[in-house]
């Protein structure tokens, strides 16, 4: 859509506009091929890599330039019986490398093939191509997660993504738009505030809606909103989050207003890595949809790097791909919860990298939003949104003590006050931001 017909047309053309475009999304993405996968995701072994698949995958890539080169290299061989083997022989393959090298590992194909944008792991943009296959396999094994809990096809979601559906200057209600086809209402992140929260809470109530998904940030800013105002909670049969690590203290004050425990999903859009929570409590690596592997960071005891392999998409291969991504493993090889990018860490003077910083804020309900920002070695700053029963003379301290005993007494730590924190065009808030290179 054009922005500009787009933000100066009334509201129910914008309905239109929005519902039109989705209906050809809608009809591309779930088609036979899409309830085949599905089926066969449901019936399958999560657990087990599709080898057949994976073998037709390597063997494809050694097409692209790229990979023909480095499997030449490494000795690799693409026919192998055990190419899990022959593949674990690649290093690691960086952001860096698919930037330098992006048109080289592209593979042409006679399948129809789309463009697909990512924000990235550093803020730069990343668009490349993805088969229409691989688009409908992904969300086959999103469905595959959802359906799990009891989700279905007929429910309607309460969307809060990061998607600018309401116009920057209307300073009216309604702030949501209809996705018919995607049976989505979506609302703005943007008009979020506590002078709108009531509009927000009486459509979420009046509506009827059952299901909310979106970044954990926005839904538990959207909850302290609602409980700061002394509505009534509202709740939820599914809160379902996404693209945001969940922080301990989102979970809490999400499941204080809506009544349930929010459910997660790990998964990237360039397809190499997907993990699900299961209604037990634990998470699965789908490993039917992308080959994942853990590989031991420097960042501390359990910590792990995963590494992905989209043999789902043939139109662009990555191959044992960093992801930036740490998961914390049990000691059995558990996963006990994904930690959020490999640069969600603070740099201490002696060059010690500190993670696993939102234990900080494990019961701080008092809290709306918090982001820690590092621009040199000697200083880090937090920057806090307050609830409203938050005292500076009580909680200050609180969330000081417990940052110096992550981090020590030889970095200055200074607590800066804000209505709100700023997030780029995506949506996502970054809980660590870094300058420290």
């Amino acid at each position: 859509m054009i922005p500009f017909i787009y933000n100066n047309s009334p509201i129910p053309i914008q309905n239109l506009l929005i519902s039109g475009r989705e209906y050809f999304r809608h009809k591309k993405r779930y088609n036979s091929e899409f309830y085949e996968i599905l089926d066969a995701f449901n019936r399958g072994n999560p657990n087990e890599v599709n080898i057949t698949e994976l073998t037709s995958f390597v063997k494809n890539a050694a097409k692209s330039p790229f990979w023909k080169r480095r499997f030449q290299e490494y000795e690799v061989n693409p026919v192998s019986k055990d190419i899990i083997t022959e593949l674990q022989k690649l290093p690691i393959l960086t952001r860096y490398e698919v930037d330098q090298h992006f048109e080289l590992l592209k593979v042409p194909l006679k399948e129809p093939t789309s463009y697909l944008a990512t924000s990235g792991t550093t803020g730069k943009g990343l668009v490349f191509p993805q088969t229409a296959s691989m688009e409908r396999k992904q969300w086959a094994v999103w469905w595959r997660f959802r359906q799990r809990f009891g989700i279905s096809f007929g429910d309607w979601m309460g969307l809060f993504g990061g998607r600018s559906v309401v116009p920057s200057n209307q300073n009216k209600p309604p702030y949501w738009r209809y996705n018919h086809p995607m049976r989505q209402v979506m609302f703005s992140p943007l008009h979020l505030n506590a002078k709108t929260i009531s509009e927000y809470y009486n459509k979420l109530r009046n509506s009827n809606l059952k299901w909310i998904h979106g970044y954990p940030s926005q839904l538990a800013f959207l909850a302290s909103l609602i409980r700061e105002k002394g509505f009534p909670s509202l709740p939820m049969d599914y809160v379902s989050i996404g693209s945001e690590s969940l922080l301990p203290h989102q979970i809490k004050i999400i499941e204080e207003v809506f009544e349930i425990k929010p459910i997660e999903h790990y998964g990237l859009k360039e397809g190499v890595a997907n993990i699900s929570l299961t209604p037990c409590g634990k998470y699965q690596i789908d490993q039917d949809f992308a080959f994942v592997e853990f590989i031991k960071s420097d960042l501390g005891a359990n910590l792990f790097k995963i590494i992905g392999t989209n043999y789902s998409n043939h139109a662009f291969p990555l191959i044992r791909y960093d992801t930036n991504d740490i998961a914390l493993l049990d000691n059995h090889g558990e996963i006990i919860s994904i930690e959020g990018r490999n640069d969600d860490y603070i740099t201490l003077p002696n060059g010690v990298k500190i993670g696993r910083l939102t234990m900080i804020f494990l019961t701080a309900t008092f809290v709306k939003e918090a982001q820690f920002y590092q621009k040199s070695l000697n200083e880090v700053e937090i920057r806090i949104v307050p609830a409203s029963e938050y005292k500076r003379e009580v909680h200050e301290p609180i969330i000081l003590n417990a940052t110096r005993q992550r981090l020590g007494y030889e970095i200055d730590i200074k607590i800066r006050y804000y209505d709100k924190i700023y997030k780029p065009n995506s949506g996502k808030l970054k809980f660590v931001i870094s300058e420290i290179r």
